[in-house]
């Protein structure tokens, strides 16, 4: 096939035109992944909104919602294409087309002046919860789903608007072979040095991006490093720039100064 491959065309993808087995099954791999942005709530939250037309589901992600310390007790979802046009969230079809308005609710518990819980409890808009909240319980419809498929999940941001708490337990999801026994796999950028940590990742699954003097990018991994002690502590070498991938500031004394100087 190589004679038929135009110099700007994937090889992979002219043998798949043939009907290459191989690398059909290869192309079928790469597209069953799922590509979200953690800075825009818009792309995840009307699939978790329509996963929680089923009871099971919905369950599932109230149990989680709970274990992160929200203070959210219960959840419910109204659907109606007028009334909450403002307020509420829209299914937004792959041609781009508005679909069904849905309104979240959560409910939380009330307490007396003595700390007694009250029967009753107080109700929100999930647009009146905090941003972290807010992201959590969209992008939770996405995560459960890909554990349940052990399809792939790849988010750019993850942490952002997340408490690092929030982001580790996330990771330990899929680390779970009771919460991920299909073997899903999550692959996300961050800037979170927290999670530089050995008790939460192999040195094989850090990896680093590095912008040269031109512009280019460099990606590699920290398991690329031979020197690696097997006490230390990824997080704190990383500041240190042992494996590069750290923007160069110049002293802030000068950046304030004459830049002719």
């Amino acid at each position: 096939m190589e004679d038929k491959t135009r110099p700007n065309a994937l090889f992979l993808s002219v043998v798949a035109q043939f009907n290459g087995n191989i690398s059909q099954k290869i192309l079928e791999w790469f597209s069953s992944f799922s590509f979200i942005s953690g800075l825009n709530d818009e792309s995840y939250m009307g699939f978790t909104l329509k996963q929680m037309e089923n009871e099971d589901f919905k369950q599932k992600l109230l149990k989680y919602i709970k274990k992160v310390d929200l203070d959210i007790d219960d959840l419910s979802v109204e659907k109606n294409p007028k009334l909450f046009e403002k307020s509420g969230y829209a299914l937004v079809s792959e041609d781009g087309s508005i679909g069904e308005f849905f309104r979240v609710l959560t409910f939380h518990h009330r307490y007396d002046d003595k700390h007694e819980k009250l029967t009753s409890r107080a109700k929100f808009d999930l647009n009146d919860e905090s941003e972290g909240t807010q992201k959590f319980f969209g992008i939770l419809g996405l995560i459960l789903n890909t554990l349940d498929r052990g399809s792939i999940l790849v988010i750019d941001e993850l942490d952002a608007r997340l408490h690092p708490f929030i982001t580790r337990f996330i990771l330990q999801l899929f680390h779970s072979k009771q919460t991920n026994p299909n073997n899903a796999q999550l692959i996300f950028a961050t800037h979170d040095t927290n999670l530089l940590d050995k008790d939460l990742f192999r040195r094989d699954q850090i990896w680093f991006t590095e912008k040269d003097q031109y512009g280019a990018t460099d990606l590699y991994s920290l398991v690329e490093y031979k020197n690696v002690r097997k006490d230390a502590s990824y997080e704190k070498d990383y500041i240190a720039g042992k494996y590069g991938a750290v923007p160069f500031i110049r002293n802030f004394e000068v950046l304030l100064g004459d830049e002719d100087e």
